[in-house]
């Protein structure tokens, strides 16, 4: 069996970003002692919106895939309903239909 590499996901990819983010200001807060006040502030805001933006960014995703995981579902269910309507019998294959829960 071949082995399955690693794939980066999006959720990954927004906490890895969402982490830099927070790495840039800390950096900004308590070691770049020679930036000017105003330029430190802009990199606290900037890696404050950033890190509000990834947030927002994964609430969405989480959203997007809960409804789609919803949808296959009720496809799903309504191609058992259709079948037991016509009486025909029970087809256990249908479980192929569901997608992948990961």
């Amino acid at each position: 069996m071949p082995k399955r590499g690693y794939r980066l996901t999006p959720d990954a990819a927004l906490l890895a970003i969402m982490a830099l983010f927070l790495l840039g200001a800390l950096i900004a807060l308590g070691f770049l002692q020679n930036l000017s006040k105003e330029n430190r502030a802009l990199i606290v805001i900037f890696g404050s919106v950033g890190i509000l933006g990834c947030f927002a960014s994964l609430i969405f995703i989480s959203a997007f895939r809960e409804r789609f995981r919803r949808r296959d579902w009720l496809r799903a269910m309504s191609a058992g309903n259709e079948s037991s309507r016509a009486r025909h019998a029970p087809n256990y294959g249908m479980a192929n239909h569901l997608p992948e829960h990961r």
